[in-house]
């Protein structure tokens, strides 16, 4: 009996001993509900790949992933949340690289860049496009820079996300025109008013806009890839029409973990969505949305955030844009 006593002394001081990632190491994860916070409301483009990832990931490692809307600031609330979670792989961030612009932006931001959380993977980049009210007499891109110079400060634009703002300076820039800028939470409320008039143009992903594109309440006007998109071939790319300074690499969609989170935990989560983003019914689905599926690895996410970094930097400084 003295001797049992002993012995679990010993082992309860040895695993007390232990680096706290070789004893989460030890343990079975996840043992508790996984919260995925996004950024956006739910029903929209984000929010449907988070919940995609999120099934996904309670299918490869059993427990359950809930997802949490904390929309508002520009993705700042939900990026403060896991900016301060505890870091044991139970809060996770759907994140966007729109977020990347937050510093960029706001005095009182949660991060100086994304990486300042702990990168996990990709999942997908979703498919922005130039997408207008049909009640603008337009029918292409150069029809509409046309119609905007002769209608100086009369068309608004939609601004869901710090993408949409990016892409909306770079193309008024480009085009030489003036457009008055309509601030949105997401996309979710942005179509209804596009297809009522509020607003006249949005240079948003295409993932809220497609039913109402099959029905011709909006009509979309271009692209904003390098490449026709699979979810919308007959829509040209803005480039074709003369548009080249417009970025539409703000679709990036990818996980992150609190900073400072143990790498056998980030590991184990990387893994898991790359399982789930190489199943072909997902793949599917992401793509039938407007989204394109693509995993990395940590290093590889961490890198494109840097990307993103430097053209927030370029975009910035060529608007001269202070944070508020």
């Amino acid at each position: 009996m003295q001797l049992r006593h002993v012995a679990c002394t010993a082992l309860a001081a040895a695993l007390t001993a232990l680096p706290f990632g070789a004893a989460f190491a030890q343990a079975a994860y996840p043992a508790k509900p996984v919260h995925l916070i996004v950024p956006f409301p739910a029903g929209g483009a984000t929010d449907a790949a988070a919940r995609e990832i999120a099934d996904g990931l309670q299918r490869t490692l059993g427990g359950a992933f809930v997802v949490e809307n904390r929309p508002g600031a520009d993705g700042a609330i939900a990026g403060q949340a896991a900016m301060t979670a505890p870091a044991d792989g139970y809060t996770l961030l759907f994140g966007s690289s729109s977020m990347e612009g937050i510093p960029f932006t706001q005095k009182s931001a949660p991060f100086a860049t994304m990486n300042d959380l702990t990168p996990v993977s990709m999942v997908c980049r979703l498919v922005f496009g130039m997408v207008i009210y049909p009640g603008v007499p337009a029918h292409t891109v150069r029809e509409f820079v046309g119609y905007a110079k002769r209608n100086p400060d009369k068309l608004n634009y939609a601004s869901g996300s710090l993408s949409e703002l990016m892409a909306a300076a770079q193309f008024m820039k480009a085009s030489d025109i003036k457009l008055v800028k309509i601030n949105y939470k997401g996309g979710v409320q942005i179509v209804p008013d596009l297809a009522s008039g509020r607003v006249q143009v949005s240079f948003g992903p295409l993932t809220p806009m497609l039913p109402f594109l099959r029905e011709g309440k909006v009509t979309a006007l271009a692209v904003l890839l390098d490449r026709n998109a699979s979810v919308a071939p007959d829509v040209p790319t803005l480039k074709s029409a003369g548009i080249t300074q417009v970025s539409g690499a703000g679709g990036l969609q990818a996980v992150f973990a609190p900073p400072r989170t143990p790498a056998e935990v980030v590991q184990k989560l990387n893994t898991a969505i790359r399982t789930v983003v190489s199943e072909p019914g997902v793949q599917a689905k992401f793509k039938a949305r407007g989204q394109e599926p693509e995993f990395s690895t940590p290093e590889q996410l961490a890198a494109l955030i840097g990307i993103e970094r430097a053209a927030w930097e370029r975009f910035v400084a060529d608007q001269g844009i202070k944070p508020e």
